[in-house]
């Protein structure tokens, strides 16, 4: 370790360095006290791989529920004793970040067995990101298929991270824990999305959670319920798609259901999750009148948005440059650009439920890089293609 990172420093002064554990708690203790316990080694962070074994032996729905509800606590424990050694060696841990270079709920043998494609391994999946995200670890991935990796059936964890890459934020505002469930509140900073990710790690319950957004921008917003679900009949922590190579495969039974939800009293909302679900409320406020691109801010960009419709008669709207809503791009729609140029997004700052929340505010730190998984991008809303 100490000859490599005085070989890389010597390449490059500002790179980041730090060894890779299995990160088994206690087994590499002493490895670890070696490199932490002299000053003259730098460690920026230290990169392991918490893989959490329990689940994959479950056969029962009960079985799986407690296992995924001690997700949290698992991998604080690897994030408790990592911290404590930097502690003992005089190493400040808010100076070295700490990196979940492999993770899997279900273990790193479950790749494209059923274990991997059932409902239970995608709840799992999605606790695991907000686990590091509470606890916070910088960087995580998945080890290392969310879809066959042959005939590409997407299984219901591809699903999860779909939704992650589309609606997971830049900033947690609170955290509810309650039995079987979980409720995580995101805000994205830059669209001003809110959306509130429900769990419920239940094989047969339901719950309901009441819920409390307020500080809505006032030029509106719509609202929608997306649900994790199978598509016939009850969803169970069993339910799964399954590839052509598995046994009964192929299904395709998990996918996204989306309501619209108008005119919804955000203030006072029943926010209801099925048994072995996972469901987003998300709130996208409207877009800023001038603000073409639709990125929060109205400047430059949409001004050359404009300028290349300009002339044209859309049925697009507002991202082709349509800012009045009368389908000709013209020069009133400059105006109203002019009028707007340099505003920002408002964005809703409060989420309260009625369970007792967390500590609100904590950063889902660069969880948008964090989470790219093989042959996939699940950060900040890049333009789809086919093989994304």
């Amino acid at each position: 370790y100490a000859a490599i990172a005085a070989a890389m420093r010597a390449q490059d002064s500002t790179i980041k360095v730090g060894p890779v554990f299995l990160g088994i708690p206690g087994l590499e203790n002493n490895l670890i006290n070696r490199i932490l316990a002299d000053p003259a080694l730098p460690v920026d962070f230290i990169s392991y791989h918490p893989y959490y074994q329990n689940l994959k032996f479950q056969t029962t729905g009960s079985g799986m529920a407690n296992r995924l509800n001690l997700l949290f606590d698992h991998h604080q424990s690897y994030v408790d004793n990592l911290r404590n050694l930097m502690v003992a060696n005089g190493r400040n841990p808010d100076d070295i970040e700490l990196m979940a270079s492999e993770i899997n709920a279900n273990n790193w043998d479950t790749n494209d067995q059923v274990q991997e494609a059932r409902m239970a391994h995608a709840l799992g999946t999605v606790e695991e990101v907000f686990s590091f995200a509470r606890l916070g670890v910088r960087a995580g991935h998945y080890w290392v298929y969310p879809a066959h990796r042959f005939d590409g059936t997407e299984y219901p964890v591809f699903k999860a991270y779909e939704g992650l890459r589309d609606h997971l934020g830049d900033t947690l505002l609170s955290v509810t824990t309650s039995g079987l469930t979980r409720v995580y509140a995101t805000r994205d900073s830059e669209m001003g999305e809110i959306a509130v990710w429900g769990l419920n790690f239940s094989d047969s319950a339901s719950a309901t959670h009441n819920l409390s957004i307020t500080d809505l921008p006032s030029r509106g917003y719509t609202a929608k319920l997306m649900t994790l679900k199978a598509l016939s009949g009850p969803t169970s922590l069993f339910s799964t798609n399954l590839s052509s190579l598995m046994t009964g495969g192929p299904t395709n039974d998990i996918d996204w259901v989306t309501t619209l939800l108008p005119g919804v009293d955000l203030a006072n909302y029943v926010f209801t999750l099925q048994p072995a679900t996972i469901s987003v409320l998300v709130v996208t406020p409207n877009p800023l009148p001038g603000d073409f691109n639709e990125d929060g801010r109205v400047d430059g960009l949409d001004l050359a948005n404009w300028r290349a419709n300009f002339g044209r008669q859309t049925l697009s709207g507002h991202t082709q440059g349509d800012a009045d809503g009368d389908r000709d791009v013209d020069g009133a729609d400059f105006l109203v650009w002019q009028q707007q140029v340099g505003l920002n997004s408002s964005v809703p700052s409060t989420v309260a439920s009625a369970t007792v929340p967390e500590p609100s505010s904590q950063l889902l730190a660069a969880m948008a890089a964090a989470f790219a998984v093989s042959g996939g991008y699940f950060g900040r809303r890049p333009p789809r293609t086919a093989t994304q």
